[in-house]
């Protein structure tokens, strides 16, 4: 499955790029942000892969002019609730920043809204990540409970997201 925009494609995550995202994960610039910040063995990240594909899970590289770039996904999605878990990051150093990691996050909402028909997407923040607090608040997440002393749980619901879609649709516009 590929998801695509004029500039961005979001690419369901599959065997053949597993190498990349874990090698994504365990360095630092990623693994700093992370819930899990553990060495990630190659397979450690098959046996996690394998346990992904079992449960109902949209995980997918980021790509733009056929560069791989980052991870999106909606987790353990509960379609009988309409809720997911979100998440994101932008891996390569030269592509933030840059707008696309907005278009992306702006295409899985879509996909999460308009396609899966969700009612609610849920985000861990981390606490002391400034940036990732002011972006889920551009894309119209709140705050919504204090996890533990290091993350957040931040919310977006559909009605929210469609009282912001114009002014997403003008931001990657």
């Amino acid at each position: 499955m590929i998801i695509s925009t004029k500039n961005i494609e979001l690419r369901l995550l599959n065997e053949s790029n597993l190498e990349t995202l874990r090698v994504w994960r365990n360095s630092h610039d990623v693994n700093q942000f992370m819930e899990y910040r553990e060495h990630i063995s190659v397979e450690s990240q098959h046996i996690w892969f394998q346990n992904l594909m079992k449960g109902n899970n949209h995980y997918f590289i980021i790509y733009t002019n056929d560069n791989p770039i980052g991870m999106i996904h909606l987790g353990n999605v509960d379609n009988s609730i309409g809720t997911a878990e979100s998440g994101m990051f932008i891996a390569e150093k030269d592509y933030r920043g840059t707008g696309l990691a907005f278009s992306a996050s702006k295409l899985l909402l879509e996909y999460a809204f308009e396609t899966l028909k969700l009612n609610e997407l849920f985000a861990k923040v981390k606490n002391d990540n400034k940036n990732a607090q002011d972006y889920n608040k551009l894309l119209g997440f709140r705050e919504i409970r204090q996890l533990n002393n290091d993350f957040s749980q931040w919310s977006l619901k559909k009605i929210d997201f469609d009282r912001k879609k114009s002014v997403l649709n003008q931001l990657t516009s």
